[in-house]
């Protein structure tokens, strides 16, 4: 999520990703006009504020975020200061990333007719100054539904992407991406906005997962995709630490979980723990590293056990504390 987003007449924004901004997901005051992209020029609360703003309807109270801390200092908060629409070329625009790279912003984020439809293309913009935005690349594959563009800062300098690739056939037999093999989903049973096949919805088409790459110097010029992880498994995020790039990425069929993978290109993902967690159905997640080296796991869980868990490990990072936050994310 970044600073800048389209936010549908009907939608709700999402949550932000970037430390320098924290919007409350469920804020939406009560304002008259346009679109609801127009109508949300300035919040001047923080998020966590327990009074309401003038002309918010009392079921939309900011969220209340606290989080875990391992020292006494009191936890900052950020203020939204503007929303400004930076692209709606699509009929759905949504599930940005944003990186600072070589002196300009760029963000990330899918294009479709809509939340869950086949036509998902990954379009990259970019600005000087945050304001002006313009267009400079857009990937797509034909019969195939690319989602959740997601950026890593390489240490060669160039820019990666990551996003999951899903294709559908109504045969039940969908052909995985970058590879020869097909794979047909069990049960159809992948639940969360991030699957599309809600269990209780009954028969479904198939869809097989894969996670494409794409490396870019200046990230307007990608070159093709490559498949990284293994087939059905979803790499989120990953992030570069001494040297190796590590991602979490998760399982879009039964059994549920979520698996730490290295790697020292960026390539070639390799599992260091084949089950990070298990339990409920985890899912998104969010990978830090601190200066001493700490990898900070964020992960967001659905279905009956919709709490997220947080997650720490030292090096070589095998062995991680959870700790229940009590709170749904995502």
């Amino acid at each position: 999520m970044s600073g800048w987003w389209r936010c549908p007449a009907a939608g709700i924004p999402p949550p932000a990703r970037h430390g320098f901004l924290a919007c409350s997901p469920r804020v939406r005051p009560a304002f008259s006009g346009g679109p609801a992209s127009r109508r949300v020029v300035r919040l001047p609360w923080p998020v966590g504020s327990h009074r309401l703003p003038p002309r918010a309807r009392p079921d939309r109270r900011p969220a209340r975020r606290t989080m875990p801390s391992s020292t006494d200092s009191p936890v900052a908060t950020a203020r939204l200061g503007t929303v400004r629409r930076i692209g709606d070329a699509a009929g759905h625009n949504a599930f940005t990333d944003l990186v600072r790279h070589r002196g300009r912003w760029l963000c990330a984020y899918r294009e479709g007719a809509g939340h869950l439809s086949t036509d998902g293309a990954i379009r990259v913009l970019a600005s000087a100054d945050g304001r002006d935005w313009s267009p400079v690349a857009r990937l797509e594959r034909a019969a195939t539904d690319l989602r959740d563009p997601r950026f890593v800062t390489r240490p060669d300098g160039r820019l990666q992407l990551l996003a999951a690739a899903v294709t559908t056939a109504e045969d039940g037999a969908a052909t995985t991406v970058g590879d020869d093999a097909a794979t047909t989903a069990e049960d159809g049973a992948a639940t969360g906005d991030t699957t599309g096949q809600a269990a209780g919805r009954g028969a479904a088409p198939a869809k097989a997962f894969r996670t494409l790459t794409w490396l870019s110097a200046d990230g307007q010029r990608w070159g093709e995709p490559m498949p990284v992880g293994e087939r059905d498994i979803w790499v989120w995020q990953a992030a570069w630490h001494g040297g190796a790039m590590y991602g979490i990425g998760y399982a879009t069929r039964e059994p549920r979980f979520v698996r730490l993978y290295r790697s020292g290109d960026g390539l070639d993902l390799q599992p260091v723990v084949d089950t990070l967690f298990l339990g409920g159905y985890p899912n998104e997640s969010g990978l830090v590293f601190g200066p001493d080296g700490t990898a900070t796991c964020l992960l967001r869980r659905d279905r009956e056990a919709a709490t997220a868990q947080l997650g720490r490990a030292r090096p070589p990072y095998r062995h991680w504390a959870w700790t229940d936050l009590g709170v749904r994310v995502g």
